[in-house]
């Protein structure tokens, strides 16, 4: 559920503490308390709180089975001064879509779905150009489904309405696909509801407790589950935008839409720490499925998408990185993986806003350099420059403010979808917003199936972006994607 409008709307006090830990059965060294941030770094974080204007943050750090790092910092309700726990409960937003994910995968695992078969195989009553659709591409966001989060004067579709399936179909189905499957990439959240439904429809109950009964009860969560936001739920965070320098309520959220999905859990530090546990030893999420969830989508062209099935998929200092970042009305988190150093981590904030979305991503890095220094984009240094002219190329791209992008310098991934609301997710990012670019670096290059990475470090007054363009052996520009 990324960039959702929000509206300014009281949202739920924090009302206590969740319950005690249940009985670790899953992971050695499943959270049940916390394991307090060192205190270099927890002044750091500290810093990046205040500086980010960020209520409060909640972290785990879980490395090769075992949990790190479990504490959060800040207030998780400003006007009662509630301080934040590790029991205190954060949205995850789309970070949860790899639940979505796993739901699907486990069904095609035992034979029940076909992810290559259209979804209108098994979901029934789906406007003509939805059915058609592979499972496939919906997971990994090639399907061509137009993203409703990013559907201008749709209120049908805001988060504060009651949206029921039939009202989904038919205001979504009214729009028609942005791209034949598998010819580009570009995120929907679309997709991920409509998976939902598949995944309701084949385990005969609402996608909320299908992912209750099938995932998260089995990993033994304490605080974890899916969100309600009018109801009254202990121990979870207030939610609050930032609005010209000033913290205020978020919007409320429709019960329903708070866990659509596309992203809709609620988890707490220890819980997080207890998940990620259970990944790494594939306690509640099988080994055979979570290659799957992680192995790259291959386009028609059999170029990379990045992006495998609820994880966005990279490669940092050498290593293959596991990442995804969630959004909804007054939260943020960000959740990174290095699997081949058994290290994950998950960072989560109260506040939705451009400042706190910066400020959960360094947090999240500063742990996984705490644990394995030097494995981030945060420790990449400039190396040196073989094709200055991409260097030109790329940064006049990202700061081209109101200057229309030239599709002849893009690949069919891109190009069809170039000055299309899909094409915001898929071309180079627009930084010119963020004012006069300092410096810009080339930090990292690689090779990927014959096809040139290059990742760049843009560096503004107050923050750093890292973005990284895809070249196809003619030279013409396949991905582009800003961290």
């Amino acid at each position: 559920m990324d960039d959702l409008s929000r509206r300014r709307m009281m949202g739920l006090a924090a009302a206590g503490l969740a319950g005690a830990c249940a009985e670790p059965a899953l992971a050695a060294g499943a959270a049940r308390d916390r394991q307090p941030l060192p205190g270099t770094l927890r002044t750091r974080i500290a810093a990046l709180l205040k500086r980010n204007q960020m209520p409060a943050v909640a972290v785990a750090a879980v490395k090769r089975g075992r949990p790190a790092i479990v504490d959060a910092l800040g207030v998780a309700s400003l006007p009662f001064a509630a301080p934040a726990t590790e029991r205190t409960l954060f949205h995850w937003g789309s970070a949860s879509k790899q639940l979505t994910a796993a739901l699907v995968v486990r069904l095609a695992l035992a034979g029940k779905v076909g992810l290559d078969q259209p979804l209108g195989r098994y979901v029934q009553g789906l406007p003509e150009q939805f059915a058609g659709l592979p499972i496939h591409t919906l997971l990994s966001h090639t399907s061509g489904a137009p993203d409703y989060a990013l559907l201008g004067g749709q209120p049908d579709l805001a988060p504060d309405r009651h949206i029921d399936r039939a009202t989904f179909l038919a205001k979504a189905g009214g729009l028609q696909p942005d791209f034949k499957p598998g010819e580009a990439w570009s995120y929907s959240n679309t997709g991920y509801v409509l998976l939902g439904y598949l995944a309701a429809d084949l385990y005969g109950e609402s996608y909320r407790d299908a992912v209750t009964r099938e995932l998260l009860k089995p990993a033994r969560l304490a605080e974890g589950r899916m969100d309600d936001a009018p109801a009254v739920i202990a121990g979870r965070a207030e939610p609050y935008d930032l609005e010209g320098g000033v913290l205020r309520h978020a919007m409320m959220m429709d019960g329903e839409f708070s866990a659509w999905p596309d992203g809709g859990a609620l988890m707490s530090a220890r819980d997080a720490a207890r998940w990620e546990a259970g990944l790494q030893s594939n306690a509640v999420i099988s080994a055979e499925a979570l290659r799957l969830m992680t192995t790259p989508e291959r386009m028609v062209t059999g170029r990379s998408a990045a992006y495998g099935f609820g994880w966005f998929l990279d490669r940092v200092h050498g290593r293959v990185v596991h990442y995804h970042g969630g959004s909804v009305p007054g939260f943020l988190t960000f959740y990174v993986r290095v699997p081949s150093e058994g290290i994950g981590v998950v960072a989560m904030t109260n506040v939705g806003s451009d400042a706190g979305g910066r400020g959960v991503q360094q947090i999240a890095q500063e742990l996984v350099e705490h644990l394995l220094p030097g494995s981030t984009w945060l420790s990449l240094a400039p190396v040196s420059d073989p094709d200055p002219a991409r260097t030109a190329e790329a940064r006049a791209m990202l700061t081209r403010g109101k200057a229309p992008l030239d599709p002849a310098r893009f690949a069919s991934e891109i190009a069809p979808i170039i000055g299309r609301p899909a094409g915001r997710r898929a071309a180079p990012p627009n930084l010119a917003r963020l004012g006069a670019m300092k410096d810009f670096q080339l930090v990292e290059t690689f090779d990927e199936g014959g096809c040139t990475v290059r990742r760049y470090r843009a560096v503004y007054d107050g923050q750093t972006e890292h973005v990284t363009f895809g070249h196809a052996p003619d030279g013409h520009i396949f991905r582009a994607r800003a961290l």
